[in-house]
């Protein structure tokens, strides 16, 4: 609990609480696919799932449920219910995931280094720079992390027990985590390794060991087969660095997170583990899942980003406590108890982590909100559809279906499914739209009743933004710009009274969004 209040009361210090969505690109699509399961259990389950997501999607077109795997939003559909949907609340459920790594660390030393020792480490844990900016977003890594190192734990477990509930167990924090991300893969990883080192094959003969991949089979299996076309969606315009690169990278973000005095520290308690291997199996786990991690980032080939670590810090630390354990041994001789020799030591690397905290750049003030209050006071309907601005799609479409009291009602239209066409990464981008007569064709058959766009746009703007813009100031009697806010963007209201039906505005949308709502048709022979 004091982990938690902890996160909470640093979310709030820092802004997290009443900033824009889209800190990072995926940020919003993670709020809107809880926010979607939270809206279909609140609607009574009406219709099918895909039904519904199809219906969803067409209207908030900014969801990663599919390509991502589902248990996150699905917890995040019953916090919703019982603490509110608006962004401060949601984001108490990462800060939930991260107390309990630090209290899964403190559980883990408390025997090893005392209480307070222990509890000092864990806040370390939490002063991390990957783990500070993680708390002030609603994202699925702090979940991810959680589940994997429980995952590890509970097999450890099994190691030493071989029982049916430490294989059951086992096996459900696996499926868990792979049914949050999908790069929990790499805990197939841990068995063999185990194996190895402690020279126990003999294990895998065990009836109980092969109730671990049943269970996985049967709670995952069927995502990973019924979603297995949209996943790939995710790889375009993906760079591909070679291993080196990555490996520095890694490197890299390990010492800007960690810092050389904790690396130490952990690489002496790896040694310390592996020497234990027979002995300790829950430091042998903490040492290996590291490692296991390490290398699928490797096979994977993706550029590193410091989020990418979060899975690899709580396993960190609890290495550190015992190298910690070791050092207050030796340290025997200053006639103090142990557990105060570790608290002191404990104490001193906590405070020379202390300028993180200060030194951690804070959200800037919310720029999308004020937009979307200046548009709901000058149309109290919920139906009006909006054209968002390419540079911050997710984080406006969030922002409005936040306070929608009926979703989903309003069409919120992207201009990089609309008027141009880009892959998942935008690493390639076309232009749908060569002249200002396509576009009010376009509009036409999609009468959007506001349009918000950048107000600075200049040479080196895209294509499509620059069009609309010259078509929306070269033809007043169709549009008029509002007197918004000054800031970032303009805001444009449709003038000439042309409509369409929910139905034909649907019908139009969907053909621009079949690379997300094909693959998902059970006839679908492949991404579109």
């Amino acid at each position: 609990m004091l982990y938690f209040l902890l996160v909470a009361g640093f979310q709030h210090w820092s802004g997290a609480s009443s900033a824009a969505f889209g800190g990072y690109p995926d940020e919003s699509s993670h709020y809107l696919s809880g926010l979607m399961i939270y809206d279909y259990c609140a609607s009574g389950f009406s219709g099918l799932p895909i039904t519904f997501a199809s219906n969803y999607y067409t209207h908030l077109p900014f969801l990663g449920i599919g390509y991502w795997p589902p248990f996150f939003y699905v917890l995040e559909a019953p916090w919703m219910a019982l603490f509110g949907f608006q962004r401060s609340a949601v984001l108490l459920l990462p800060a939930l995931m991260a107390a309990l790594l630090s209290g899964t660390v403190f559980w883990l030393l408390r025997d090893r280094l005392g209480a307070p020792a222990a509890f000092l480490t864990g806040c370390l844990l939490l002063l991390t720079p990957a783990l500070l900016l993680s708390n002030t977003l609603i994202m699925t890594d702090n979940a991810f992390a959680l589940f994997c190192f429980w995952a590890g734990l509970a097999f450890g477990r099994w190691i030493d027990t071989g029982s049916v509930r430490a294989a059951l167990l086992t096996g459900l924090l696996a499926a868990l985590s792979l049914l949050t991300k999908i790069n929990s893969i790499y805990l197939v990883l841990l068995p063999p390794l185990i194996f190895l080192i402690i020279g126990r094959w003999r294990l895998l003969l065990l009836r109980t060991f092969w109730i671990i991949p049943a269970v996985v089979a049967v709670l995952w299996g069927p995502w990973i087969l019924y979603t297995r076309k949209l996943i790939s969606l995710g790889f375009g315009g993906l760079a591909r660095p070679a291993v080196p690169h990555i490996a520095i990278g890694a490197g890299l973000a390990l010492r800007d997170n960690l810092g050389w005095i904790l690396i130490l520290l952990i690489l002496t308690g790896a040694a310390i583990a592996l020497r234990k291997a027979r002995l300790d199996t829950s430091a042998l786990v903490c040492a290996l899942l590291p490692f296991c991690y390490l290398v699928f980032l490797l096979a994977a080939r993706v550029e590193i980003e410091s989020r990418f670590l979060i899975p690899i810090l709580a396993p960190s630390m609890v290495l550190a406590g015992v190298a910690l354990e070791a050092v207050s041994e030796k340290l025997a001789w200053v006639r103090l108890p142990r557990m105060w020799i570790a608290t002191v030591l404990a104490a001193v690397i906590l405070a020379s982590y202390a300028p993180t905290l200060k030194g951690f750049p804070k959200p800037p003030p919310n720029p999308v909100r004020p937009v979307v209050e200046y548009i709901r006071a000058h149309d109290r309907s919920e139906d009006a559809s909006i054209l968002v601005p390419s540079d911050a799609e997710g984080p406006f479409i969030a922002e409005f279906a936040a306070d929608e009291q009926h979703r989903p009602l309003r069409f919120m239209v992207r201009p990089n499914k609309v008027l141009s066409i880009v892959d998942w990464n935008v690493g390639s981008y076309q232009s749908r739209y060569q002249s200002q007569a396509e576009l009010i064709s376009l509009f036409d058959r999609l009468p959007i009743r506001y349009t918000i766009l950048a107000a600075s746009l200049d040479d080196r703007s895209r294509p499509d933004d620059r069009l609309l813009s010259s078509t929306l100031e070269a033809h007043p009697e169709l549009w008029r710009r509002l007197d918004a806010p000054a800031g970032q963007w303009f805001v444009y209201e449709r003038i000439d009274g042309r409509t369409a039906t929910p139905d034909q505005m649907a019908a139009v949308l969907s053909t621009f969004l079949l690379d997300r709502l094909k693959p998902l048709s059970p006839r679908s022979p492949g991404v579109q």
